[in-house]
């Protein structure tokens, strides 16, 4: 195991060969040879932009109403750290899968369709999840079930009613992989009952629901002669 900070460890069954400087990341070889890379952040929870967007005062930080204050606060408050991820990620140079609690939510989610529909309040490129993006990494859930609308998946939060005016109800916790080693063969969202989850555990002991993925990978490529 690592243990990352007071909060955040890697648990693994596979020996640690390697860890990264930040202690985001380690490398480890599977049964069939293949190393692969696994990363692990719980990024800073506040100010939260969502709330900050619905004027909740429970956010922390000053009131926004735009794309671009949302943007500029989110990248203020966690954009180093997914910066540090991604830049751990390229030092380890595997197949690489990156979880968390991001604490900010994804641009797969808050788009036209869903502020629409008043699911969120306006239409979002949050920065982390574009980044990562751009770095080469999917998203597993939205990989599986692209319909933001049919399948919102929401990880935060079992604690309150998804009409709560002191809350937001969104997906803030991922499983996100880039490599073509890995293909991804299922995801599930972990929580409190069958209608905010898939695989339901009773009682569900925490503040957010878990993302569950399942990937198949490839065997390393031989090597030439």
């Amino acid at each position: 195991h690592l243990q990352q900070d007071k909060r955040t460890a890697l648990l693994s069954r596979f020996p640690i060969e390697a860890v990264t400087a930040k202690k985001y990341g380690v490398a480890v070889t599977l049964e069939n040879g293949q190393k692969v890379a696994f990363l692990n952040a719980h990024t800073t929870s506040f100010p939260n932009q969502p709330h900050q967007l619905l004027h909740l005062p429970i956010g922390g930080g000053p009131y926004i109403n735009t794309e671009k204050e949302a943007i500029w606060w989110a990248d203020k408050t966690r954009g180093r750290e997914f910066r540090s991820i991604i830049a751990e990620a390229d030092g380890l140079g595997l197949p690489a899968i990156a979880t968390g609690d991001f604490n900010e939510p994804s641009h797969l989610d808050w788009t036209d369709k869903t502020a629409a529909i008043k699911r969120h309040p306006i239409k979002v490129e949050w920065p982390g999840s574009k980044a990562l993006e751009k770095a080469g990494f999917k998203d597993s859930y939205r990989v599986q079930f692209p319909d933001e609308i049919a399948r919102p998946g929401n990880t935060w939060t079992p604690t309150t009613k998804p009409d709560d005016p002191k809350d937001h109800h969104d997906r803030i916790d991922f499983v996100m992989y880039r490599g073509e080693q890995l293909q991804l063969k299922n995801v599930q969202v972990v929580g409190e009952n069958s209608m905010n989850a898939d695989l339901v555990i009773d009682p569900w002991p925490t503040d957010h629901r878990a993302v569950l993925a399942t990937f198949e990978v490839a065997p390393p490529l031989p090597k030439s002669e």
